[in-house]
């Protein structure tokens, strides 16, 4: 989900929510999502849009901590949640690869190959790392 639209977004269900920002966001502050009780779970983390070999001064790289965060946090947090809602600055790159992922460890019940083709922008070096990440968790 595009940033904006995740700033005005009103859940429906019990959602467990993804918030991904960029290095910017330290200087900016992060904005709050709508108040909600449906908000069962929110989650925020840290990291560029960027990949090895394409790091800008001062930008975060997505890591196999990071991922190890996202995929514990999830593991645990999840119980009770009825909706998956994952959001960045564009919502073309991170927030797709981390949904696709965690559909395919935790087998949400999406197809990931139809949501490949949906979000063809999505970071395959991101999607790489968790799915590595999981293999060698265990959950």
């Amino acid at each position: 989900m595009k940033g904006n639209d995740a700033l005005l977004h009103q859940p429906t269900r019990p959602t467990y929510a993804i918030r991904i920002f960029s290095h910017m966001y330290l200087k900016w502050g992060i904005p709050p999502l709508q108040d909600s009780t449906l908000y069962l779970c929110v989650k925020e983390y840290l990291f560029d849009d960027t990949e090895p070999g394409f790091i800008r001064p001062g930008e975060i790289l997505f890591n196999e901590g990071i991922a190890r965060e996202i995929i514990s946090d999830f593991n645990q947090g999840r119980a009770g949640c009825n909706t998956l809602m994952i959001h960045c600055l564009a919502g073309k790159n991170r927030s797709p690869a981390v949904g696709i992922s965690l559909n395919d460890i935790f087998y949400l019940g999406q197809d990931s190959e139809q949501l490949k083709q949906q979000y063809p922008a999505y970071r395959e070096y991101l999607y790489r790392v968790m799915m590595e990440t999981a293999k060698k968790m265990s959950l």
